[in-house]
């Protein structure tokens, strides 16, 4: 969330449990956790709205990322991790981030996150606004573009 964001939205997303957990647990509420499925809804349902109600050539994700290392570790986030991977983890979060069998699939799992609502928006927004075009700011030095 933006700093221009709504301090009612911020704080009806915090109390909902869909803001971030740092990996010390204490909170990031100034970005909406990635894995929750109501946020990637959210995220999806918005980038949609744009393309059906505006004349766009394209869609562009800004900050269509974590904004570190340090997040998500929220509860929600273990136990999408842990159905995900079918593997308990018994040391929530060291273990994903200090474990060498579990950190290569905690990042796969973050990526994924990203992923899913990216492609997700691109597949739609094509079907209703075919050639629109799909970029993103994924990192604080570099673009990424879909394709087809």
């Amino acid at each position: 969330m933006g700093w221009a964001t709504d301090k009612a939205f911020s704080a009806q997303k915090k109390a909902e449990d869909r803001t971030q957990v740092n990996a010390d647990g204490s909170p990031n509420d100034r970005w909406l956790c990635p894995s929750h499925p109501e946020n990637q809804k959210l995220e999806i349902e918005s980038m949609l709205e744009v393309a059906r109600k505006h004349d766009v050539d394209g869609l562009h994700f800004d900050y269509i990322r974590y904004p570190d290392s340090e997040g998500c570790f929220c509860l929600g986030c273990r136990a999408r991790f842990e159905t995900a991977t079918g593997r308990a983890v018994k040391n929530w979060p060291a273990d994903v981030r200090n474990d060498g069998d579990l950190v290569p699939r905690w990042l796969d799992f973050r990526r994924q996150q990203i992923t899913t609502v990216v492609a997700a928006v691109a597949g739609r927004a094509r079907r209703i606004r075919p050639g629109i075009k799909i970029s993103a700011l994924s990192f604080r030095t570099g673009w990424l573009t879909a394709t087809p």
